[in-house]
């Protein structure tokens, strides 16, 4: 069983993440190739054979159960005589550990479903680059690539999930574009938007076609090209995974950039951005912290040094997953997290992004501290644990949203370490 017998297509995207700009262009290709209607996991299912559901994220695994209990479908495979499958980013995760909730787990890119083009780690392929534009609203999204040319050490896309890394060729890209018939606002979907084979080419044509240019994450390594076209296709934000404010783990990493070179960056991309938000990794193995501080009070003189305009960045911290080959490295101590956050906020107080009688939270910090301590166990459990099967079954019926508060979380984690199953109401 694949696809044969499907009506539909169900997202299990939490509800409050809709409604902000973002297309499922995988999802969308395969509505499209097998004929499914979309539907979200509170929608009605239709009567099928087979019930195919889009997993973007682990946490969304709880809303395929939660689709399943809406529509009175029975959770296990004994129970029911409709098949359950799964595919989407997130889907090989549950391969062999969700045996008997999910009947079939697809891995890879449905326009690579054939048997001959099955990568070393049993994924499906597309050899060719060739989905179409997507025009939602004022706006656009044209793939431009599928793989990463990078393997940074803290990344599964660039080692493993995302496969080789392909780009789809400028000519057809020139052709989309002048498809759009006026549209002046494009994404050009790509894990590393810079490093694209043609950016200047492309770059140049946007800004004679004064079109605007969504994309905002550019990687390091591709910045400083980027930054003569950053003005003329209208990017006034930038999103830069720097990972960690210390130069030797960056270098461990496989982020080869010096910290010179690192504010030299972010000193000529203010010039013509507005907003800088920095992605971090909190609990890289062997990260020197002083090196954090240092740099937030450098960048705060940074900041203070534009008086003709505002200028706001923002810090956004996450918890290190072990992965490819740090996937020995050890997980996240919250007790050396919590002591390091407190610096944190100091640091950033003392650089003026915080007021100083400012209260800093979890919920309040104007980007993110990452994962609390339930959550992150909870998500490490889903990443890893084999005997998942009976907590992801009955922790949340009515499925997840994009957080999901510590109570929730001791629920689900009670429940896999406990024998007696309590499938009663949440």
């Amino acid at each position: 069983m694949r696809f044969e017998g499907a009506k539909q297509i169900i997202s299990t995207l939490p509800v409050d993440c809709r409604g902000q700009g973002s297309v499922n262009l995988g999802m969308k290709i395969v509505s499209e190739k097998l004929s499914l209607e979309e539907i979200g996991y509170r929608d009605k299912i239709k009567d099928c054979d087979v019930i195919l559901f889009n997993i973007i994220y682990p946490t969304h695994i709880f809303n395929m159960i939660s689709a399943l209990h809406r529509n009175n479908i029975p959770i296990f495979s004994r129970d029911r005589t409709v098949k359950v499958g799964i595919g989407g980013p997130a889907s090989s995760l549950f391969e062999n550990r969700l045996t008997d909730i999910v009947d079939n787990v697809f891995r890879g890119e449905i326009e690579g479903y054939f048997e001959e083009n099955i990568d070393k780690h049993g994924y499906y392929r597309a050899t060719n680059i060739d989905s179409k534009p997507v025009v939602y609203g004022p706006k656009a999204m044209i793939e431009l690539t599928r793989g990463c040319r990078f393997s940074c050490a803290f990344c599964e896309y660039g080692c493993d999930t995302g496969g080789p890394y392909r780009e789809k060729p400028f000519e057809l890209v020139m052709e989309q574009i002048n498809e759009l018939n006026g549209v002046k606002a494009i994404n050009f979907l790509s894990a590393n938007f810079g490093a694209y084979g043609s950016i200047l080419s492309l770059l140049e044509c946007c800004a004679k076609k004064n079109i605007r240019v969504l994309n905002t994450d550019i990687a390091l390594k591709d910045l400083e090209k980027t930054l003569p076209y950053l003005k003329s296709v209208r990017i006034t934000s930038l999103k830069i995974g720097v990972e960690s404010f210390d130069e030797p783990t960056r270098k461990k990493i496989g982020k080869t950039i010096t910290d010179e070179k690192l504010f030299y960056l972010i000193s000529k991309a203010i010039e013509t951005c507005s907003y800088l938000h920095f992605y971090l990794i909190y609990g890289l193995p062997d990260d020197n912290y002083d090196n954090w501080f240092r740099c937030i009070k450098e960048l705060g003189k940074l900041r203070l040094s534009i008086t003709d305009r505002p200028l706001r960045f923002e810090f956004s911290i996450t918890n290190f997953e072990p992965c490819a080959r740090l996937k020995d490295a050890p997980l996240v101590d919250f007790e050396q997290k919590d002591a390091f956050l407190l610096k944190w906020v100091d640091a950033l107080k003392d650089a003026g992004f915080y007021k100083k009688d400012k209260k800093v939270t979890y919920g309040n910090c104007r980007g993110r501290h990452g994962r609390k301590e339930p959550s992150y166990n909870l998500l490490m459990s889903l990443r890893n644990d084999d005997n998942i099967q009976d907590a992801v079954a009955f922790s949340y019926k009515s499925g997840v949203s994009r957080t999901i508060s510590d109570k929730k979380c001791d629920r689900y984690l009670s429940l896999l370490s406990s024998n007696n199953i309590d499938v009663g109401v949440e």
